[in-house]
């Protein structure tokens, strides 16, 4: 018999109920710690509703890292952010001056309150693309490596299953290139009909024959 399987992490099973003696109600959810072990979490409440929103206000907290470097998909982006330019990936001084501003200016005020779960590729499009505006493509183009960056170690931390930042297909290519201008049916036309008169008047001409500049 095939045995049912274990909570994903950061997850919690069935909330079940037990009424006390002193007429409390007591909800209970079995919850998959972060070390992978499954512990019963409970909270009590003067109602089944009341006991329920504390244990779930509970394991919303658990669901959320604690410090000391975990990231889960619970993290903020600013968090994620600051432990992203501790690790240092082994920049120049340059480099980490350079990514210490993006974050500042461009990526937690855009992302920063947001947690980890949130950040999908069309959030990142829209930052981008007012990164774009305000500062133009280039400076859109450079600003991307940060918040890649930042997500490369969420997904190795296994906080997320993907780079959001990886799969947005904002195009930053400047939008003030204008395209080679087709040329219109009536200007087709007109181009065509003035080279074939040209062409008569000089057939003409060296027949013989006058033509109105010859007139004149």
């Amino acid at each position: 018999m095939v045995g049912r399987p274990p909570l994903p992490i950061g997850t919690f099973g069935k909330i079940t109920f037990l009424e006390q003696a002193s007429g409390s109600v007591q909800a209970r959810a079995k919850f998959r710690d972060f070390d992978g072990k499954v512990r019963l979490v409970s909270r009590v409440g003067t109602s089944r509703a009341a006991a329920e929103r504390a244990l779930k206000a509970e394991l919303h907290e658990r669901r959320t890292p604690s410090g000391g470097g975990s990231v889960s998909p619970a993290t903020r982006v600013r968090d994620l952010a600051e432990l992203w330019l501790e690790s240092g990936e082994g920049w120049s001084t340059g480099t980490e001056r350079t990514y210490r501003s993006m974050v500042r200016t461009q990526i937690k005020p855009a992302l920063g309150e947001l947690r980890l779960r949130e950040v999908t590729p069309g959030v990142v499009n829209r930052m981008l693309r007012a990164v774009s505006d305000r500062s133009g493509h280039g400076a859109a183009k450079s600003t991307r490596s940060a918040p890649s960056g930042m997500f490369r170690l969420a997904v190795r931390e296994g906080a997320v299953a993907s780079n959001p930042v990886r799969d947005a297909g904002a195009r930053l290519g400047s939008t003030s290139s204008r395209s080679p201008r087709a040329l219109a049916v009536d200007d087709h036309g007109a181009s065509v009909l003035s080279e074939g008169m040209a062409r008569s008047v000089i057939v003409l001409s060296m027949a013989g024959f006058p033509t109105a500049n010859s007139r004149s």
